[in-house]
């Protein structure tokens, strides 16, 4: 990419196997989860993340009673910046789920429902 200082890029690029988007050019404010879209989730949900600054992440979900029902995001290297990762609601089934994203020693929550 070329630009200038009155250029700025934005724009969307998958990473891996598709189900963690990069969004370029918009600066993370914040570190940590945003809200599960849509909710309540059908078929496919997204979650968004941020990062401040480059870090591992690992993204599970757990369902109400604690347990781990699946790995979305395993020692994955970030750089700074603004993702979000897919979700597969089906394999789930319905019902309350958390999400929770580590980052080294923090680690945030976002709650979502699934309802099929």
């Amino acid at each position: 990419f070329i630009f200038n200082t009155q250029t700025h890029i934005r724009g969307t690029m998958s990473i891996g196997d598709l189900s963690v988007r990069y969004f370029y050019g918009n600066d993370a404010s914040d570190q940590g989860l945003s809200a599960v879209t849509p909710n309540p989730a059908r078929d496919v949900a997204r979650l968004p993340f941020s990062l401040t600054e480059p870090g591992v992440v690992n993204i599970e979900v757990y369902d109400a009673e604690g347990r781990q029902r699946a790995m979305l995001v395993e020692n994955g290297q970030y750089i700074p910046g603004n993702y979000d990762v897919v979700i597969p609601t089906t394999s789930l089934g319905s019902g309350t789920y958390v999400a929770r994203m580590t980052i080294g020693e923090r680690a945030y929550t976002m709650k979502f429902n699934v309802a099929l």
